[in-house]
């Protein structure tokens, strides 16, 4: 049934997930995949043609201008240092930079910018992964609904929300009919039983044809 909640610890329950938080935290998400595609596209083009996924992760958690750099020119760093053996490979570096200090900076700005806004959410960078791509799927949407749930603090608690899942169930059931209605143009829940004590209006359901 679509309403039941499931336990998704063997200590913890529940209670409901809020759906402001849900809101906000998926908000907060949607903002980082698009900071991480704009890093991913930009590492590719400036840094690194053909890194991998994981490369492209352990960038941006790492988010570090000087192995950016090192990355990017790993070669032309050693090239130059064969060529002009006085140079030790930061000063080789230093030369070579020059011209990606723009773009190393826009990335340790996107990297920082993706940190911050994951701090306290229970989403890690490599939870958006999927295959070669950054993209919205279950992991992300999982701690998202488990970072916004509201738990049972105790027994009654758990109680009361299992009878009051039973009980949505059912008017939810037959308003899904048109047995009952949500408001007072059909018949609602309250004309036909008192939500109080349980009793039937038995009165109320002879007048109906």
């Amino acid at each position: 049934m679509k309403n039941k909640i499931t336990s998704t610890s063997k200590k913890k329950e529940v209670l409901f997930v809020d759906p402001y938080l849900t809101g906000q935290r998926t908000q907060t998400a949607e903002e980082v995949l698009q900071l991480l595609n704009q890093y991913k596209t930009t590492y590719l083009q400036e840094i690194k043609e053909g890194a991998t996924m994981d490369e492209v992760i352990k960038a941006i958690s790492t988010n570090r201008a000087k192995e950016i750099l090192l990355t990017k020119y790993a070669k032309d760093t050693i090239k130059l240092q064969e060529s002009f053996t006085h140079l030790n490979e930061a000063d080789a570096l230093e030369m070579l930079s020059k011209t990606s200090t723009a773009i190393v900076e826009k990335l340790v700005n996107i990297s920082t910018n993706v940190i911050q806004k994951l701090q306290g959410t229970g989403i890690q960078i490599e939870h958006f992964a999927l295959n070669e791509d950054f993209v919205m799927n279950s992991k992300v949407d999982g701690r998202i609904k488990n970072m916004s749930a509201i738990y049972c603090a105790n027994a009654k608690q758990k109680d009361l929300r299992n009878l009051a899942i039973k009980i949505s169930e059912l008017i939810q059931g037959a308003m899904q009919t048109g047995l009952l209605h949500h408001n007072r143009l059909g018949t609602i829940a309250e004309n036909i039983i008192d939500i109080n004590t349980g009793k039937i209006k038995h009165q109320y359901i002879m007048r109906q044809v």
